[in-house]
């Protein structure tokens, strides 16, 4: 008869190497072979450095990963992806300075208080054809007034170019809690990268603490400070003239257009589907019409299968 002791050991290792597995096939989906450091940091391991890489060692031996040089990978992926993973991380040093100065335009506009990036530039790497994403937090009442202002530049001044100035994430400082809880939203909780106003940025991630549920070894991050002045007049005056009741009717407009454009262009979505990727409210606007947290989660799980088809099973 097995003892308790035995049983909560045997509990313990199924769960860490889901962890294990679960971390790797996530960041799989995205081509990411992980260095060690960045694999205890991104698993939900319940125990200690040196006794998670004792289990990388079993997983390794277990033919589950693989490891070629300084990362590791499924063991189904090609090595290839470590090449595409150099490559990508060469270009987000490269692009570096656009992005400053691009997160240095966004947290001048009116009502923005903090600037953070996130997506794949917040991991370290960008594709040559991707974007560079930001989670944004706004003044409470003007959300809509801010977002609106940061699109209408995007369309105007940048020809509606998006590489360098994703805005699709916005909430207020106010509700500072993100509903959707998942290993996709805390991995971006986690990565995120503030900008300016660190300590509005901090309290953010305690009120999103929650994302150590999921990611408990991941303890810090990337700070990329965008320049550093006092808050331009333009941005007073502005926010002076519409921080009155003129003000409150203009947010609800544009909120209101905005929410009536998207149920338009996006009439298959259901209302579950629309509230999860274009979720459009007082506090939050978030436009993320692809679907890909969903995706994500999904590719994860059949990276999952795979490692274990590979092998036949456990």
């Amino acid at each position: 008869m097995e003892t308790k002791e035995c049983i909560n050991h045997n509990d313990l290792w199924v769960v860490n190497k889901n962890a294990i597995l679960s971390a790797i096939a996530y960041f799989d989906v995205f081509n990411f072979p992980l260095k060690i450091n960045e694999f205890f940091e991104v698993s939900n391991f319940k125990g200690s450095k040196q006794q998670f890489e004792a289990a990388i060692t079993e997983e390794i031996s277990a033919n589950t990963i693989k490891k070629e040089g300084d990362y590791f990978l499924p063991n189904y992926t090609s090595s290839k992806n470590i090449r595409l993973r150099s490559e990508n991380e060469e270009y987000a040093k490269k692009i570096k300075s656009k992005v400053l100065f691009y997160s240095n335009i966004i947290a001048k506009f009116p009502y923005v208080e903090c600037v953070s990036i996130s997506g794949s530039y917040s991991k370290g790497v960008t594709d040559k054809n991707g974007d560079v994403d930001y989670f944004i937090i706004c003044t409470p009442q003007r959300l809509w007034i801010c977002r609106t202002l940061l699109i209408l530049f995007k369309k105007i001044f940048l020809l509606n170019s998006r590489k360098y100035f994703c805005v699709n994430y916005f909430i207020d400082s106010d509700h500072l809690l993100v509903p959707d809880k998942n290993i996709f939203v805390a991995t971006e909780v986690k990565f995120l990268i503030p900008i300016n106003n660190l300590e509005l940025f901090q309290k953010f991630q305690k009120a999103n603490n929650w994302t150590n549920d999921y990611l408990p070894n991941k303890n810090h991050h990337t700070i990329l400070w965008a320049e550093e002045k006092k808050i331009p007049k333009l941005k007073l005056v502005f926010e002076k003239i519409f921080n009155r009741k003129f003000g409150d009717t203009l947010d609800g407009f544009f909120l209101k257009m905005t929410l009536n454009k998207w149920k338009k262009k996006f009439p298959e979505m259901t209302i579950e589907n629309f509230d999860l990727n274009m979720r459009t409210r007082k506090n939050v606007s978030k436009h993320h019409p692809q679907g890909f947290q969903n995706k994500v989660l999904q590719e994860m799980e059949k990276n999952k299968n795979k490692i274990y088809q590979t092998i036949g099973g456990l």
